[in-house]
């Protein structure tokens, strides 16, 4: 289980990472570089990997792994850049919620009443962080915020799309062809989005890149791989809820964030539901197997 909380750990403070990298360069930089570093993990079985790919499914991998993570993380970290890492931890930890509602809405995809409760109080939780950023900080702010939400909203797609891809190709070799064609994919959109080509190297700066390419990267799928072989499908499921938690009080602590009562109490109605909407049927489950 230590493996799974370091993993959702890593992931939390991925946006705290990212406001810190922004005192190096831009946005969309820091977002290439990241991609660039991962790429190079993966660079040394890249080819192979891709190679044992299907022929007729590596244009189906190529746009997701365009969806994925160009299109996906650079609506995140751009959004990121308006807003504090405490809402965007906040908005991508309610992803298991908007996961079933793409589902619902695009997949035929059916959910629990539970599901449907959670996901009214979570869209509450948004609309209260959306109404007060709007109004504490402007509409710069509020772009912010409805750039991540598409961003999770992407994201959630790439799940649903790749679910498919998953029954005829290895998780593996799924996850290095798509980290070794990032740095590539996201070129086209560094060039044309960068808004800043000014590069300010800072040891802080320098070391929140490496941490997000190789600590949110490969570490966290390392110890999340290493886990999950040990742990109950319910735990896991009650561990992943955590990440926004985890994500709001690093931004407190190391970025010193404060919140307005009404985001805050966006902010709890979010995290509660979506630890409710996990938590719960875990513990139901896990308490039938025990009695």
């Amino acid at each position: 289980m230590f493996y799974a909380l370091l993993a959702v750990f890593i992931w939390g403070s991925s946006f705290t990472a990212g406001k810190i990298a922004y005192t190096m360069a831009d946005p969309v930089l820091v977002t290439q570089f990241r991609f660039l570093l991962a790429g190079l993990l993966v660079a040394p079985v890249f080819f192979k990997s891709y190679q044992q790919i299907p022929p007729h499914l590596r244009k189906k991998v190529w746009w997701l792994a365009l969806l994925n993570f160009p299109i996906s993380f650079l609506l995140q970290f751009i959004g990121l850049q308006y807003t504090s890492a405490s809402v965007a931890a906040t908005i991508v930890g309610a992803e298991p919620l908007i996961t079933v509602l793409i589902g619902f809405l695009f997949f035929k995809q059916k959910g629990t009443w539970l599901d449907w409760l959670m996901s009214a109080v979570v869209f509450i939780g948004i609309l209260l962080i959306v109404i007060s950023t709007h109004s504490n900080a402007g509409n710069s702010a509020l772009f912010g915020v409805l750039l991540i939400i598409a961003a999770a909203i992407a994201f959630v797609f790439c799940l649903y799309l790749g679910k498919s891809l998953l029954q005829e190709i290895e998780p593996k070799v799924y996850s290095s062809v798509l980290l070794g064609l990032a740095p590539l994919l996201c070129l086209p959109f560094t060039l044309v989005l960068t808004q800043n080509w000014q590069i300010t190297p800072n040891s802080e700066g320098i070391l929140a890149i490496l941490y997000l390419a190789w600590a949110c990267g490969w570490l966290a799928i390392h110890c999340w791989n290493k886990s999950i072989q040990k742990i109950s499908a319910n735990h896991a499921g009650i561990i992943i809820a955590l990440e926004p938690v985890f994500g709001v009080f690093i931004a407190m602590i190391w970025l010193g964030e404060s919140l307005s009562w009404l985001t805050s109490l966006g902010v709890i109605l979010v995290i509660g539901a979506t630890i409710i909407a996990v938590g719960l049927p875990a513990w139901r489950q896990y308490s039938k197997k025990k009695s």
